[in-house]
Parts: C-alpha cells; sequence; structure tokens
C-alpha cells in the first residue's frame, strides 16, 4: 500500500471518528476517553483518539501505569465503556512494564470468577502475555490447570512456552486433547466457526514445539490426521480448514521438535 492511500484511508477513519464524537448516545464514553488522553497528554504524550493507543507509543513507560489503573478501576464493569478499558489495558502490553503484571492478574481472575466476556479475558490474557514477566510462572502454571482451565488461558500455554518452562511439559501433553466446550451464553455456530473449542489444544501444540518436547510426539501425531479425532468441530462449516490448519501445525511441530 502506497503512502498517499495509507494516508487517504487515515483521513476518512479520522473524518468518520468526529462523526461518532457528535453523536449524544456516544457523549458518555467520548467524555470518559477523553478524560484519559488529557492525562497521558500531561505527562508529554500527544493523543486524540483510540487508534493512537498503542504500546509502542508509551514503549514501557511506567509513568502511564497508575493512570490506566485509575480508569480501568473507574470503568468496573460498565458495559459502555468496556471498549475503552480494553484501549486502556492494551497499552500496557510492552516488555517493559513488569509493573503492571500483577494488577493485571488479579483483575484476569476477577474477570474468569465473574464469567466475563471472552473480549474482556482476551484483552487481560494478552496484554500479560505481551508483558512476558517470568517473575509470575506460578500464576501462569495455576491458570492452565487442565481441571479449570478457561478458552483464553490460552495465553498462559503460550506464554509459557515462550518463557521456556519445561516444567510444564505434562501438563501441556494433557491439554493437546484438551476439548472447550462454550457456556451458554454463547453462540454455538460462531464458537466452533471461529475454533474456540480447540484454541487450547492449539496452544499447546505449539508451546510443546517451542519445548522440543520430544516425549510429546506420539500425542501430537495424531494430529496429523484430525479427521479421524471424534469432536472435531462438529457441524462447522469450517471443518475442513481447520482441519487442514490442525495437520499442518501438527507437521511443522513434530519438524521443529526434531531439529
Amino acid at each position: 500500500m502506497e503512502q498517499r492511500e495509507i494516508e487517504y484511508i487515515a483521513e476518512q477513519e479520522w473524518k468518520r471518528y468526529q462523526e461518532w464524537r457528535k453523536d449524544p448516545k456516544n457523549a458518555k464514553v467520548v467524555n470518559f476517553a477523553d478524560r484519559i488522553y488529557h492525562d497521558l497528554n500531561e505527562l508529554g504524550y500527544d493523543i486524540q483518539w483510540g487508534f493512537a493507543m498503542q504500546p509502542t507509543v508509551f514503549n514501557g513507560d511506567n509513568r502511564i501505569f497508575p493512570i490506566c489503573k485509575k480508569y480501568i478501576e473507574e470503568a468496573g464493569d460498565d458495559p459502555e465503556l468496556q471498549g475503552c478499558v480494553a484501549m486502556t489495558v492494551g497499552i500496557l502490553g510492552h516488555k517493559k512494564m513488569r509493573i503492571a503484571t500483577e494488577y493485571l492478574l488479579k483483575k484476569y481472575r476477577e474477570a474468569l470468577a465473574k464469567n466475563a466476556s471472552f473480549h474482556i479475558l482476551n484483552t487481560y490474557g494478552d496484554t500479560i502475555y505481551k508483558i512476558r514477566d517470568e517473575r509470575y510462572i506460578k500464576d501462569y502454571i495455576e491458570l492452565i490447570d487442565p481441571k479449570t482451565i478457561h478458552v483464553m488461558s490460552s495465553f498462559f500455554i503460550d506464554l509459557l512456552g515462550k518463557l521456556k518452562v519445561h516444567e510444564v511439559e505434562d501438563v501441556l501433553i494433557a491439554l493437546v486433547d484438551h476439548r472447550s466446550a462454550p457456556d451458554a451464553s454463547q453462540n454455538l455456530e460462531s464458537y466452533y466457526f471461529l475454533g474456540y473449542n480447540l484454541t487450547v489444544s492449539e496452544s499447546a501444540i505449539k508451546a510443546l514445539g517451542l519445548l522440543k518436547c520430544k516425549k510429546a510426539i506420539p500425542v501430537i501425531e495424531k494430529y496429523l490426521h484430525p479427521e479421524t479425532l471424534p469432536g472435531f468441530f462438529p457441524n462447522d462449516k469450517r471443518r475442513k480448514s481447520h482441519i487442514t490448519e490442525f495437520r499442518n501445525l501438527a507437521r511443522k511441530t513434530i519438524e521443529r521438535i526434531n531439529r
């Protein structure tokens, strides 16, 4: 994409954003977001809208953490403000932001206990994953207990693989065949279409590859023929593409382990 095309798209998005701000029904969110921008700009930044709220903009500036924490707590469970919460949590996703790890783990556990939406759990899990704070390995391990694991705990599986935590190899092997069941609030068609039932399984296979765990090969080999596995994406319109994805994942993971 050429620079002029990028500038044109950005200009159109900015115009849409300005129109959105004028709509009275968005006043609450606009006011909340503007206060976040103001407090961050007091630190020397120039934030005018959400698309500028990227971790790279702040480069692990620990001064933003108390500001983010303040607004996350203020928003609480207000459904209108969850988009702002996600935006605010997201900017903490930087390797230098270790000051935020303990708080984010606390919020993830709170969201888990409240059976919060996938979106909220995804926001906290993804941010913790991006910080990659090795001081909390024990917490990550607790959050992938096969008896209580949640779909979005796949971020902690990914993290343990990245951090080369070999002590979890047996747990990961047990999770390769894990199937996450949807709860009553979820649309079954979209749940299986997006592949949430095998998200944990996919992450476990990837992590075992990062750990080069040879004893996991017999379990992973089954996924060279995923179409033979019981309950693999039942009634899913994307079943064929998911099968291809898992077959390729298993092959590449075994190759990685044997290198």
